[in-house]
C-alpha cells in the first residue's frame, strides 16, 4: 500500500482552527486531482468530521486510538508525539487489512465499524443468529433489559447486590483441639 519513499510537508499551524484549515485545503486538493477511490483512516478523540468540512467527501475508517498516544512527557513532547504520529502512519496498513478482513467475515461495512471491532462482530453475529430463530431483540441505553417503562419499578437484582454486599458470611467454626485419651479412655 505504500510505495518506496515518503514525501512529508511539515506545517507548523498556530492554532487548531489554522490546523484544521490546512486539512481541509489538502483535502480539497486531493479531490480536485481525481486520485481514484480514496478511503480516510481517521485515528482522533475530538469528533474531526464537525471541524473538516471536506472529510464528508470521503468514507471514514476509524482507527481506534491507543491509550499510549495520549500520554505525552512534559519535556521534549514535540519528538514523542511526531514519533507516535509516524509509527500510527506506518501501523494503518496492518489496520487498514485486518478491518477489512473483519468487515468481510461479518459482512459489515468497513466504515461501520467502530470502537471494540470484535465484540461488534460477536454482537451482529449473535444478533443475527437470534433474529433468524425468530427471537426478540432489544435495544436500552442502560445495562437492563426494557421492561416498558418497569425498569426502575424491578430493582430486585440491585437490592440483591446492595444486601449480599451487606451481609457478612459467617465465621467457620472454629474447630476444637484434640483431646488427649489416655490408655484408660481407649
Amino acid at each position: 500500500m505504500f510505495s518506496d519513499t515518503i514525501e512529508f510537508d511539515v506545517q507548523y499551524p498556530t492554532s487548531a482552527g489554522a490546523a484544521y484549515r490546512l486539512i481541509n485545503r489538502a483535502l480539497d486538493d486531493y479531490k480536485r486531482d481525481r486520485r481514484g477511490p480514496t478511503v480516510l483512516v481517521v485515528q482522533s478523540s475530538a469528533p474531526l468530521s464537525e471541524l473538516i468540512s471536506e472529510m464528508a467527501e470521503f468514507p471514514i475508517i476509524p482507527m481506534v486510538a491507543q491509550s499510549k498516544d495520549n500520554q505525552y512527557p512534559a519535556l521534549d513532547w514535540h519528538r514523542f508525539a511526531l514519533r507516535r504520529s509516524l509509527t500510527n502512519y506506518l501501523n494503518c496498513n496492518e489496520y487498514l487489512h485486518e478491518q477489512l478482513n473483519l468487515a468481510r467475515f461479518a459482512q459489515i461495512p468497513v466504515g461501520n465499524i467502530e470502537g471494540d471491532s470484535k465484540i461488534l462482530v460477536c454482537d451482529v453475529q449473535m444478533s443475527r443468529l437470534l433474529k433468524a430463530r425468530n427471537a426478540v431483540l432489544w435495544y436500552s441505553n442502560s445495562d437492563k433489559p426494557d421492561l416498558g417503562g418497569k425498569e426502575q419499578d424491578d430493582n430486585k437484582y440491585e437490592k440483591h447486590l446492595y444486601y449480599e454486599s451487606l451481609t457478612v458470611p459467617p465465621h467457620p467454626p472454629t474447630p476444637h483441639p484434640p483431646q488427649r485419651r489416655g490408655p484408660e479412655q481407649l
